[in-house]
């Protein structure tokens, strides 16, 4: 136990020794004798009196010289030998399974002109699926068919793309079944609360 003396205040209190040449006081320090830092006025006022203790601002710097060394991180050298996990791919050699989608069309291929994007907008897109091309989700083509690239912004922020396919719904043979009646649909979210939102 050592007791500090700052003009006719004194305090009592338990310190580690460290073998330095400009000792601090710890925020616990300051916090076991209710003692406020006042940095305009250069001062700790003492909450429990109501006085105030003057100080000297300095602008020594103590030179020092140190290392990090690293550790073994044994969450991240687990992580390390799954990398299908932390890196996801959609790029897979062999299908599991054998179901095909085909979306039946009538007349001649549809196509539509380029539609020009703000520089931002265009270096989003790119972004985007420069990203999904290297994950496999998408793949260059050179199909006639062709719809316009639109990007709208996000409620969250940031951008998404999104393909305008109105010329292509004209032409496309609706699936015919049974569509659920929102209603219906509703009734099975009673006692839920949570539901996920998917984006990309």
């Amino acid at each position: 136990m050592v007791s500090l003396l700052f003009g006719s205040h004194r305090y009592a209190s338990t310190f580690i020794t460290a073998g330095v040449s400009r000792p601090i006081l710890g925020a616990d320090f300051l916090r076991a004798h209710d003692l406020l830092v006042d940095i305009r006025r250069n001062r700790l006022v003492d909450v429990s009196s109501f006085t105030s203790i003057s100080g000297i601002r300095t602008s020594g710097v103590a030179p020092h010289i140190s290392a990090a060394t690293s550790e073994t991180n044994n969450f991240a050298a687990l992580l390390a030998s799954r990398p299908s996990l932390t890196e996801p791919t959609f790029d897979t050699p062999k299908v599991k399974h054998g179901v095909s989608h085909f979306i039946e069309t009538s007349g001649p291929p549809i196509h539509s002109p380029v539609r020009r994007l703000s520089p931002s907008k265009l270096a989003a897109a790119k972004e985007k699926f420069s990203r999904m091309e290297a994950m496999g989700i998408v793949r260059r083509s050179n199909s006639p068919w062709a719809s316009p690239l639109h990007v709208v912004e996000k409620p969250g922020g940031g951008l998404r793309p999104c393909g305008d396919y109105w010329r292509l719904n004209d032409v496309t043979i609706p699936d015919r079944y049974p569509v659920p009646h929102i209603q219906d649909f509703s009734t099975r979210l009673v006692g839920n609360n949570i539901f996920p939102k998917s984006t990309w």
